[in-house]
């Protein structure tokens, strides 16, 4: 017989965690008052244990390697926010944490109609800020070059600010990015909440498969039932009265589609139509732009991706360019001696490429990121893949000036080579928002403000893809983990709180 619970929540990562840890921690059944019964289900392992922040324990240090899964042309060799584990996202993420500003939130209202003001959020943005730690490093671990940075963009006359991380006890090793902290520093759903789901009863389900949502038509629509899962080589079935997709942006359309929930071109065994599912992708669209230096801009003793940020802006607020020094990270082509090696500003060869890797800290680079754009617009496959063409005229166009500052800044701070900007660019396309999108209604969206499917009964959704564009911050681990801290306010006050009020 399937087993029942209250609240069935797929994918633990960085929504799914916090949904789990608030909404048993705070919410009732309103029939009997009682406890609920949740279960948290994840395709991955569970690396178990209480956190010690600065030393971290036993069984997580499995997940720390050398190697942060690389291949020979991306050092993602998953679509970003797809890694299964308990903790999802916050395992590999570099914790940096700039939380949407204002016009983020205007950007959303306006696009869709969803009720996801700022000073709506204000208590999810507090919660998260103080559960992840969210602040700036103290200047004293910063490397030089992110000062040389700092003064060189105010030279330019830039307004520069400090970049906000999400540790506690860091040890600053600066290996950060693409894995498991080993030292239970970086904050992440899987050692600041999931702790507080075990101590309230969550059942949590690792190395679970989750294969469809069990959908039953109801009128022009259905509603959820429970899901069908994988175990140990047995598929079962689990019943709940509420289920809570939590899989990213790519995971969860994937998800839908194989339930019966989607566009007619997608879905096999279609039950409800709604072609929002899986559509409306936006993308990170960014690029790395590197420079050497006669003298160390990097610290060989202490390490954290980013010291300072500035943006440029575009015409009327829109195609700004984000540049942020990343002069305290080991990088991105440049973590490993290989990808050192062949950086695009190493010698080709002899003697000078040898001196290249000997005055390793001699080398830096920066991150020039494109915000607030709506050319570039894509969406997910079968397969969970992106598709989408970065490559839209203004877009290039765009990133060139802001390669064209970084060379600028880079000079400024004496740099002897920097990145040839006149060769054709390679974007890098990372994390994503968009394919479940919160709206006012199905025409142009996948939920309502309150995370309710607007087709399925019972169905929620919440995750990376459920804001309806990109924040002109980081559409990140942070950016996800704050909007969960707002869905388990509203989830909690209209189904488990004995009351119907809205939040």
């Amino acid at each position: 017989m399937a087993e029942t619970y209250d609240v069935i929540i797929v994918g633990a990562g960085m929504a799914g965690g916090i949904l789990a840890a608030r909404i048993a921690e705070r919410g009732i059944n309103p029939r009997t008052g009682d406890r609920l019964k949740v279960a948290l289900m994840d395709m991955g392992p569970y690396f178990k244990g209480d956190p010690k922040p600065g030393y971290g324990i036993p069984s997580r240090r499995q997940i720390y390697v050398n190697r942060p899964g690389m291949d020979d042309t991306d050092r993602v060799t998953t679509p970003w926010g797809t890694i299964a584990g308990i903790g999802g996202q916050s395992l590999h993420w570099g914790a940096q944490a700039l939380l949407p500003i204002e016009v983020d939130h205007e950007d959303w209202v306006n696009e869709t109609g969803v009720d996801w003001s700022y000073d709506r959020l204000t208590d999810a943005r507090f919660e998260i800020t103080e559960m992840f730690h969210i602040m700036p490093e103290p200047e004293e671990v910063l490397p030089p070059g992110a000062f040389k940075f700092r003064d060189a963009a105010m030279q330019m006359g830039y307004k520069v600010y400090r970049y906000p991380a999400a540790k506690v006890n860091c040890i600053w090793c600066g290996l950060c990015a693409m894995r498991g902290c080993k030292y239970d520093a970086k904050s992440g759903s899987l050692v600041r909440y999931i702790p507080i789901a075990e101590r309230n009863g969550v059942e949590i389900m690792p190395d679970t498969m989750v294969e469809k949502v069990i959908i039953e038509k109801k009128g022009a629509g259905g509603i959820a039932k429970g899901v069908m899962y994988t175990r140990g080589g047995t598929t079962q079935e689990a019943r709940a009265e509420r289920v809570i997709l939590s899989c990213s942006n790519a995971g969860t359309p994937v998800l839908l589609f194989k339930s019966g929930y989607g566009p007619r071109d997608k879905v096999k065994d279609l039950i409800v139509e709604n072609p929002n599912v899986g559509k409306n992708a936006k993308l990170t669209l960014e690029i790395y732009d590197y420079a050497v230096f006669d003298e160390p801009v990097k610290r060989a003793d202490l390490g954290w991706g980013c010291g300072f940020y500035f943006r440029d802006q575009g015409p009327g607020g829109y195609m700004n360019i984000m540049i942020r020094d990343e002069f305290g990270t080991h990088g991105y082509r440049a973590t490993t001696p290989h990808e050192m090696a062949l950086n695009p500003v190493a010698p080709e060869f002899g003697r000078e490429h040898k001196q290249f890797m000997k005055k390793y800290l001699n080398f830096g680079h920066v991150r020039v990121r494109l915000d607030r754009e709506n050319y570039v617009t894509g969406e997910i496959d079968a397969r969970g893949q992106g598709i989408a063409n970065p490559n839209h005229p203004e877009v290039v166009k765009r990133i060139q000036e802001g390669r064209a500052i970084a060379r600028e800044i880079f000079l400024k701070m004496g740099a002897r080579r920097t990145s040839d900007i006149s060769k054709p660019i390679e974007l890098r396309v990372t994390a994503g928002a968009g394919t479940c999108r919160g709206g006012s209604d199905r025409s142009n969206s996948v939920i309502n403000s309150d995370f309710e499917c607007h087709d399925i009964e019972n169905l929620f959704i919440c995750d990376s893809g459920v804001f309806p564009r990109l924040s002109s911050t980081e559409n990140g681990g942070a950016t996800t983990a704050m909007m969960a801290c707002h869905a388990w306010r509203r989830i909690v006050a209209k189904h488990f709180s004995g009351r119907t009020s809205g939040v």
